[in-house]
């Protein structure tokens, strides 16, 4: 049994690896080609683009039904009988998505009275995407079963580089908005003739409903919980495209990227997460200290990233995007301190999911996604674009609240204070020395990568002054990636 845990503990901790590694070539390829984008097209392009892509993955929502998780989350290996099942249905209900979306998107205009004919054609040419996706689902929902991200990371990675050159192109063309739509169909055809040339999956020819039934069981209320939680995250393009426009949308959007690199690990660290913890999901002892141990090494990894923000945002918004992103800044302060709960969400999400309560999960994110749809409507009239920030990040921070209450419910009670404590004392202190060398040095771009250097040196020793055991073993994880290894 102690061997086995090893080897689990070990999978876990080398596919994260492999996703951190996956996210580094990813968010280079994608912070170059944000700086090309940012610089040729303009923040209402961007706002657009956000909105067709929000109403195309409200449709997603529904081509999948909980089905992918259900397959990882399976004590036992799933059959074929089950994988073609769920292929199928996957299938049809995409085609059924677009044809909806074919038959409805003129309607649209009424409630974006910016969105024009082209807007709208653009949207059935992006439905095109959900049918490509459903495609891969089996294939990658087997991979992730396994824990093997290596194909996944570099399928991901060749991803964004053709999204990247091809918007890129477009817009040098001029092709305004068309550019991230023919970035992101190309982006999506290559991946799925890639990934079967590599990873095929043949189907039989059935759809048996008692295969289903206990998958759709289990996955009904990730599926809930799915379209709660992107709700949540909708209020962006919704209220603020309604209310005060595409504009508005494309500042906060850019921000919230700029902001979203630790979100996005500690979404990858959840794809591990899930797989590994539901291996646990009857050895309580192991799950906590699981999640105790990634707590720690999630919020090592992180919490550079606030300490950046706060500190040069200021100076490296407009250095590297341009002047026209300025208005982002304040939002950006805003999306960044989300952060600091990431270390909690991520892991207690996940690990609340393995254990199988997802109808629990479901009704935290639907009270907080609630509340923070009618908190938005006031702050957006009182604040402006100011105000989706801040309830985006008052509505994690109850999210978080509520996960720690689910665990608590459950028997779990985490040392959540002792093990972030030291952190966010290494955060606060090197927040203000980096904002103190702002005042005491000169400006210029020489001396602002000089300040950067130094603000990175600091944290990290003083993460190994405080959390010296973690800080090691980061370290030596960090070593294993550089050469290879989980690659």
């Amino acid at each position: 049994m102690s061997q086995e845990k090893d080897i689990l503990k070990s999978s876990i901790v080398q596919g994260f690896g492999t996703l951190i590694v996956r996210e580094f070539f990813i968010k280079i390829l994608a912070f170059l080609g944000q700086i090309f984008l940012a610089r040729l097209l303009a923040p209402s392009d961007f706002g657009v683009y956000v909105i067709i892509v929000f109403i195309i993955n409200l449709f997603s929502l529904f081509s999948d039904i909980g089905l992918n998780l259900a397959i990882i989350q399976k004590k036992e290996e799933p059959t074929h009988d089950e994988l073609s099942s769920v292929f199928f249905v996957q299938i049809l209900l995409s085609l059924g998505l677009i044809i909806l979306i074919w038959i409805f998107s003129p309607s649209i205009k009424l409630f974006y009275p910016t969105f024009i004919n082209a807007n709208v054609f653009m949207l059935r040419v992006f439905s095109i995407t959900l049918l490509l996706t459903s495609f891969r689902s089996i294939p990658i929902s087997l991979l992730e079963r396994k824990i093997k991200y290596n194909l996944i990371s570099l399928l991901d990675i060749m991803g964004v580089l053709v999204y990247y050159v091809v918007s890129i192109l477009g817009a040098f063309l001029g092709f305004g908005v068309w550019s991230f739509i023919l970035g992101a169909v190309i982006k999506e055809i290559v991946e799925t003739v890639v990934l079967y040339t590599i990873k095929p999956f043949v189907p039989q020819l059935k759809i048996s409903i008692k295969n289903l039934k206990n998958m759709v069981k289990f996955g009904k209320y990730i599926q809930g919980n799915g379209l709660v939680g992107f709700l949540g995250t909708s209020i962006t393009p919704v209220l603020g495209g309604r209310l005060i426009g595409p504009y508005a949308v494309g500042i906060l959007d850019f921000a919230f990227n700029i902001a979203s690199l630790p979100t996005t690990i500690g979404i990858n660290f959840g794809r591990v997460a899930f797989a590994g913890y539901s291996r646990m999901q009857e050895q309580n002892k192991l799950l906590l200290n699981s999640i105790n141990h990634s707590m720690s090494m999630l919020s090592i990894i992180l919490y550079i990233f606030p300490v950046i923000i706060f500190s040069f945002s200021n100076q490296l918004v407009p250095l590297i995007f341009s002047a026209k992103w300025i208005p982002s800044i304040p939002a950006l302060y805003w999306y960044s301190a989300v952060t600091f709960f990431i270390p909690i969400v991520s892991p207690f999400g996940q690990g609340i999911f393995a254990i199988g309560k997802s109808k629990e999960i479901f009704w935290g994110t639907f009270i907080t996604t609630f509340f923070g749809w009618i908190g938005a409507y006031f702050l957006i009239h009182l604040l402006g674009l100011l105000g989706i920030a801040i309830i985006y990040f008052l509505t994690v921070l109850s999210l978080c609240l509520f996960y720690i209450m689910i665990f608590k419910k459950n028997g779990f009670n985490f040392p959540i204070l002792s093990i972030l404590g030291p952190k966010l004392i290494a955060v606060f202190i090197i927040t203000l020395f980096s904002l103190i060398m702002n005042i005491i040095l000169p400006q210029g771009i020489y001396i602002l990568f000089f300040k950067l250097f130094i603000s990175f040196m600091f944290y990290f020793i003083l993460m190994f002054i405080l959390a010296k055991q973690d800080t090691v073993e980061l370290f030596r994880l960090i070593m294993s990636l550089i050469k290879l290894k989980h690659i």
